[in-house]
């Protein structure tokens, strides 16, 4: 998976201790119903208070169902809210929600 140059420092912090993260967030993001890929996404929303599902397909590599499947997620559960580009309407952009800030809080 590719790293952003925002999201470069933070991977710098876990990677010497990765899996401990993995291991002591995972059971929250269980208990608030969130897959790793969802939460990422949540993180980096809220970083960039606007984001493309595109960008975050770009961003991680992964499959394009995989990345709809969770920002979908992300839109039913409130977390974040989805609207269309004003200079493109194919653009589909990400915005978070009160909701989402809040749960984001919670599991870091």
């Amino acid at each position: 998976m590719q790293v952003s140059k925002q999201c470069n420092q933070l991977v710098q912090a876990i990677a010497p201790s990765g899996n401990l993260f993995f291991l002591l967030s995972i059971q929250e993001l269980r208990r608030q119903g969130l897959t790793f890929l969802a939460f990422y996404i949540l993180q980096r929303t809220i970083e960039e208070r606007e984001l493309s599902e595109y960008g975050i397909r770009q961003e991680t590599g992964l499959d394009d169902y995989e990345v709809s499947r969770a920002c979908t997620f992300l839109g039913h559960s409130g977390l974040t809210r989805k609207r269309k580009s004003e200079a493109d309407a194919r653009v589909r952009l990400r915005t978070p929600t009160n909701r989402g800030i809040r749960i984001w809080n919670q599991v870091l």
